[in-house]
């Protein structure tokens, strides 16, 4: 990528390597740290801790093993299969479901290290010198919104590898296609037409990818290019890229048919609000508060990243041939990101005036949510910390650039206090929810708690890092020195909030109060309005997959608690029933085992 005539990532010149062996012992102690800190989060894990998230993807491998019963999501939020099929292997392991957790967690952590080689590889690619190269490297790794949301078994982990193979696809498609083989591009075809079943947020990289194609197929065939994809090759790219797609829509449909009975669809969802005149307001609330949280997030380098991309993408004069091509892919894919996800947002807060209540009360972190865009707001500060580096010299002075990148920080802070303000207008008193943390794990890693006091604190700890960023933009080590700070110590406040939060996050281990089924009575049967308490309503899925190893089958009944329990099933067990109901009918003695809000869980003793 270039910055008005240079390189955002080429190489590195004679006298500007002296730091190079410095961040590669960083970019190692990194990954070291980041291992270590992992193998914490997994010894302290033991179940899901966000839910009906992580259960909603280990339904669909449970599902897709065949093994034991299913994991029914029953009106719960649909969660795309990709991702499901990834934990497949896992849990087709014959141990117990809380050591396929941690596995999971393992390769979670595996995918991070993957994802964090990709981008590296990226800017090698495109011209990137070692120090560029390792530098990335290290802020994948530490980046800590990632390493707070990886730390969990949903889908974050592997969005993030997708996006970041697609983006280092794109790479070598936009400049030196000769280098991309057959099998990779097909395993890349693959990667981008399943994209959107990953997660909808990446639906983008199904068109992108396929333009990519037909515009290195038309620069060999029309213009000459050398190096340019042939007709064959380009043809088959396709293909695969379409197949991938129409097989992730038949492993949807299929998925929602036999896990969900009544699932809501976020895409349906998207567009209807897109489209909506009267939601466009609620859209623009949730890119405004997205936009907050994401200079936050990068202490401004989210800003850079943006200015330093639309230099390179209208520089004609930019190298290497074909940066100018990437980073308008690069441009168009966070767009697309950031699209989506306030889209789907903004009609969570469009709900909010509805007559009928949403699943979900409108909560804080749905304002400022940072969780879809993360991704995105990471390989923008990438680029950000790229250009920076290449815009500056060990004197001070700026490397044959027109523009002062460090320019960037007092407007990013200026625009970061204008959109606190209107947010905290907007919203406060408004009566939100508590937050999610994970959902705003910028903010979750700095210890706070969201709502109108943690966005205040937030913009002013994230003013103060701009602060510190912009005067050590004097030279590269400086920069470096203050940057790697404020990176390492963020990283622990994220550590510390992904221990905090498997100790004491998501839903009590209800299933660890049940024991065994007695004798052939293995059947925990829930009363219709046991399953939709408040309080549990989200966890029946968790503890589902939890129940997997102690014998216990879950069914959800149609039939309310009095009536339940007025004529109890032969085969039931245990009986989850609401409010003051108890069972009486059949002249069996029962005895409550446990609770979970309104919730009471009954056991046959006789």
């Amino acid at each position: 990528m270039e910055c008005s005539g240079v390189s955002v990532v080429e190489q590195v010149p004679p006298g500007r390597d002296a730091l190079t062996p410095t961040a590669l012992r960083a970019g190692r102690v990194a990954l070291a740290a980041v291992a270590l800190a992992r193998l914490a989060v997994v010894l302290r894990a033991s179940e899901p801790g966000v839910v009906p998230d992580e259960p909603g993807y280990w339904a669909v491998a449970r599902w897709l093993s065949g093994r034991g019963p299913r994991l029914q999501m029953l009106d719960l939020p649909f969660y795309e299969p990709v991702h499901g099929l990834t934990l497949l292997p896992v849990e087709l392991l014959p141990v117990d479901p809380t050591i396929r957790y941690r596995i999971a967690l393992l390769l979670g952590f595996a995918a991070l290290v993957g994802s964090a080689w990709l981008v590296r590889f990226t800017v090698r690619t495109l011209g990137g010198g070692e120090l560029a190269a390792t530098v990335s490297f290290t802020v994948v790794l530490l980046w800590p919104p990632t390493l707070l949301t990886t730390s969990f078994t949903w889908s974050e982990s592997t969005v993030l590898l997708w996006l970041c193979a697609v983006v280092a696809g794109t790479a070598i498609l936009t400049t030196t296609p000769a280098r991309l083989s057959t099998t990779a591009l097909l395993g890349l075809s693959l990667m981008a037409g399943t994209a959107p079943f990953v997660h909808g947020r990446l639906a983008v990289l199904v068109p992108l990818w396929a333009a990519m194609v037909l515009l290195s197929w038309h620069r060999r065939t029309t213009v000459g290019a050398p190096g340019g994809l042939g007709t064959a090759t380009a043809v088959l790219s396709l293909l695969a890229t379409g197949a991938a797609t129409a097989s992730g829509l038949a492993l949807r449909s299929a998925a929602r048919n036999e896990i969900y009975r009544d699932a809501s669809s976020a895409a349906g969802r998207i567009i209807s609000t897109a489209t909506d005149p009267s939601a466009w307001s609620s859209v623009l609330a949730a890119a405004l508060g997205q936009a907050w949280y994401a200079l936050v997030a990068s202490a401004g380098m989210v800003a850079v990243g943006a200015v330093a991309l639309v230099r390179v993408a209208l520089d004609r004069t930019a190298e290497p041939p074909g940066v100018r091509r990437f980073a308008t892919a690069l441009l168009v894919a966070v767009a697309g990101i950031w699209a989506v996800s306030a889209c789907f947002m903004g009609a969570t807060v469009a709900d909010t005036g509805a007559e009928a209540p949403a699943l979900v009360p409108l909560r804080w972190d749905h304002v400022t949510y940072g969780r879809y865009i993360d991704p995105a707001v990471l390989l923008l500060t990438i680029t950000g910390v790229c250009g920076l580096l290449v815009s500056l010299r060990g004197d001070g002075t700026v490397h044959r650039t027109r523009i002062r990148l460090r320019v960037v920080f007092p407007w990013a802070a200026g625009v970061t206090v204008l959109l606190a303000a209107g947010v905290v207008m907007r919203w406060s008193g408004a009566g939100l929810e508590p937050v999610v943390q994970t959902n705003i794990a910028a903010l979750a890693a700095l210890g706070l708690p969201g709502g109108a006091t943690g966005v205040l604190v937030a913009t002013g700890l994230a003013v103060v890092a701009m602060a510190l960023m912009h005067s050590s933009c004097a030279d590269q080590a400086r920069f470096l020195r203050a940057g790697l700070i404020v990176l390492a110590l963020w990283a622990l406040g994220a550590l510390a909030a992904a221990l905090s939060f498997h100790g004491t996050y998501g839903f009590s281990g209800m299933y660890e109060d049940l024991g065994h089924p007695p004798g052939a009575h293995d059947q925990i049967i829930v009363s219709s309005d046991a399953r939709l308490d408040a309080a549990t309503r989200l966890n029946w899925p968790g503890q589902q997959l939890m129940l997997g190893g102690s014998g216990w089958e879950l069914e959800f009944s149609d039939v309310p608690s009095d009536d339940l329990g007025n004529d109890p099933p032969q085969r039931a067990g245990v009986l989850a029933l609401a409010g003051s109901a108890r069972p009486t009918g059949d002249g069996t003695d029962w005895e409550q085992v446990a609770a979970a809000g309104e919730v009471r869980f009954w056991k046959r003793t006789g």
